[in-house]
């Protein structure tokens, strides 16, 4: 029975990320994903997710630069454009939770930059908006456009270069702990395996896995609708004549410029839960 260092449960960006920066530091790695690489059933499909700085939380703005920094290294060694930097507007009505001053706060505290606008000042940038006098906004150029199957993909192919074995259509039935300790048996429609570690990338099915280890996660398995709008006017839509916004009010609300990977001069729409 073949033995491996680190198996990677899961394949979208979070197991593939995984996979990849595993067998990148010579690990020995196996990777399963219960469909075809990828598939649109998950998290990590369709073209674009939002890249930002921008957060009320100091430690996820360190980690922002820190993965900024392994998306360029991602481009350079795939030869292939991952984000697309398009500046973004986070936009605050009254009793917006968390507040804008948290994210400037924030943001002050990594030395990140950004500008404070007033209604008048956003719809003079772009006359797309018609914001409120009341709303606060805040403006970082950093924000942009991750190129979300795009990416996926760069990464697999990298982890196989790397030297992972990388199996799709194969369910992962059970992972189970050693009796002795030192690593776990995983259980898969294609067989048996054994690792030294599992990392569990499993999305909604997290809590069928964790049953032999006694624990279960609090998860709300959800279905988001993502809408694309044709606007008139198109090219005012943009990158580089249109930001990546967020609407910080209850529903939040997020949006990006026009797309053109598959959805010629559409824009795209999205809530947040």
């Amino acid at each position: 029975m073949e033995h491996f260092d680190i198996a990677v449960v899961g394949l979208g960006v979070l197991g593939s990320a995984a996979a990849y920066q595993a067998a990148l530091r010579g690990k020995k790695v196996v990777a399963f994903e219960q469909f075809e690489l990828g598939h649109v059933r998950g998290a990590s499909h369709d073209t674009s997710r939002i890249v930002r700085t921008a957060n009320a939380s100091p430690q996820y703005v360190s980690l922002a630069r820190s993965a900024y920094k392994d998306w360029a290294d991602l481009e350079k060694a795939t030869d292939q454009q991952l984000l697309t930097i398009t500046g973004g507007v986070m936009f605050f009505p009254e009793g917006a939770n968390p507040p804008r001053v948290d994210y400037t706060t924030s943001l002050d505290a990594k030395n990140v930059p950004y500008e404070v606008l007033d209604s008048k000042e956003v719809n003079r940038r772009w006359p797309q908006f018609n914001i409120p006098h009341t709303v606060e906004t805040v403006y970082t150029a950093d924000t942009g456009i991750a190129h979300a199957a795009k990416t996926v993909l760069a990464m697999q192919s990298l982890a196989r270069t790397n030297g992972a074995f990388l199996k799709e259509h194969t369910l992962v039935d059970r992972v189970t702990p050693k009796e002795s300790g030192t690593g776990v048996v995983i259980e898969t429609s294609k067989g048996q395996f054994h690792a030294a570690k599992v990392i569990l990338a499993t999305d909604a099915w997290t809590n069928r896995l964790l049953v032999p280890l006694d624990v279960h996660i609090p998860l709300t398995v959800m279905q988001e609708q993502v809408t694309y709008f044709k606007p008139t006017g198109e090219q005012a839509w943009e990158p580089g004549r249109f930001p990546v916004w967020i609407w910080g009010g209850d529903p939040c609300f997020y949006g990006f410029p026009s797309d053109y990977q598959g959805r010629p001069r559409y824009f795209k729409q999205c809530n947040d839960t």
